[in-house]
């Protein structure tokens, strides 16, 4: 089950001429048949009503995020330590490095933009996540952190990508067993 907030404030990526919550509106009239609505609870709440068909939808947006949920779970191998945001900067040579492997196992299941190289791709999704206030990429000391705003706000964007590293492993232990545990 999944609520209303849940879906709405990771939507701020949303651009065009809807706003996140038409955004968030027009999927839940497309998904209509898929999904139900559980009553009773003080929050909009929904449940799958056909788990395969959401499954396709699944597998359709995470191709949106899929650089910026590998550059988290990267930054992830630092978060997940703990102490203070200090401690928890991963230099841009060692989430590279993180990237390149995960990229590696996922080559044969997403399309990476074919011009660009991995380098060119980090750099892409750093600069939109720290563009969305989420990061902090500080290119004279070449280290990356959540950003003050992110972690006040209680990680609600950096959390909704890991999230999505769940649908990442699945693929990955599906193809290759359970490497992904060796970093998460």
């Amino acid at each position: 089950m999944w609520q209303n907030s849940e879906i709405v404030l990771p939507l701020k990526w949303s651009t065009g001429p809807h706003s996140a919550v038409q955004t968030y509106n027009r999927a839940l009239g497309v998904l209509k048949g898929l999904i139900g609505e559980v009553k009773g609870l003080p929050e909009l709440t929904f449940f799958a009503r056909d788990r395969f068909q959401l499954s396709f939808y699944r597998n359709q947006v995470i191709h949106l995020f899929v650089s910026e949920v590998i550059i988290s779970a990267a930054l992830y191998t630092r978060i997940k330590q703990g102490g203070g945001p200090s401690n928890q900067r991963i230099t841009y040579r060692e989430l590279w490095s993180q990237c390149e492997f995960l990229s590696q196992l996922l080559k044969t299941e997403f399309v990476f933009e074919l011009a660009r190289t991995l380098t060119d791709n980090i750099d892409k999704a750093l600069s939109g996540l720290e563009r969305d206030r989420v990061i902090v990429w500080n290119k004279e000391d070449s280290t990356i952190e959540l950003s003050l705003e992110e972690r006040q706000c209680g990680r609600e964007n950096y959390d909704f990508y890991c999230f999505l590293v769940r649908f990442l492993e699945i693929r990955i232990n599906y193809r290759y067993g359970r490497l992904l545990k060796l970093i998460i």
